[in-house]
């Protein structure tokens, strides 16, 4: 039901088996050493103790101690930041011209309800040409604020892209700010 959504790069990654174990046995042996697979799961390994499971050395799970809970706590938007909808399968792009070498570029961003695709990049101007500073990553903006900064070396158009073309019911509510500061030399002389 889920497989025509999927992008075929994850359908590559994803392997189903059913109960046959000499099915998913042969499958982790593809991937994993016999000798570093417990007898249990295909593999050769047992422990100290003849475990065909090796428990001693392989947790198989069991409660989690309260001390390793996370609060959860979603992020905010601050008052200075500007709202932005990215509709459904597409993508919202905001430019920033640096006119001078070295520049500071900083973002935080956060998004009301699922996650986003974030990408940074510039824009030779005579070639038309784009190069990746950030390169396109889905970013979790809905459980922690993002936040990050480059130098932009060069004084061309850089570019922020927030991307939504993978989700295509929904569309995503994003809060920004992003800013560019000269360069220390600059400032000291204005």
């Amino acid at each position: 039901m889920v497989k025509p959504f999927l992008h075929p790069v994850t359908l590559d990654k994803i392997s189903v088996f059913g109960f046959d174990k000499s099915e998913w046995s042969a499958a982790l042996l593809k991937e994993i050493d016999a000798d570093q697979l417990p007898v249990h799961f295909g593999g050769t390994m047992t422990d100290s103790k003849g475990d065909p499971k090796c428990s001693s050395l392989i947790s198989l799970g069991g409660e989690v101690p309260q001390s390793y809970y996370m609060e959860a706590t979603k992020p905010y938007p601050k008052s200075y930041m500007t709202a932005l909808t990215v509709p459904n399968c597409g993508k919202r792009k905001l430019e920033f011209k640096i006119t001078q070498a070295n520049s500071m570029l900083r973002w935080e961003f956060m998004t009301e309800e699922g996650d986003i695709g974030f990408r940074l990049y510039y824009v030779k101007s005579r070639s038309g040409q784009k190069f990746d500073v950030v390169n396109m990553e889905r970013v979790e903006s809905h459980l922690v604020m993002e936040e990050g900064e480059i130098v932009c070396t060069r004084p061309v158009l850089y570019i922020v892209e927030f991307d939504n073309s993978y989700s295509y019911l929904r569309s995503k509510k994003l809060w920004y700010r992003i800013t560019v500061d000269l360069p220390e030399s600059e400032r000291s002389v204005s």
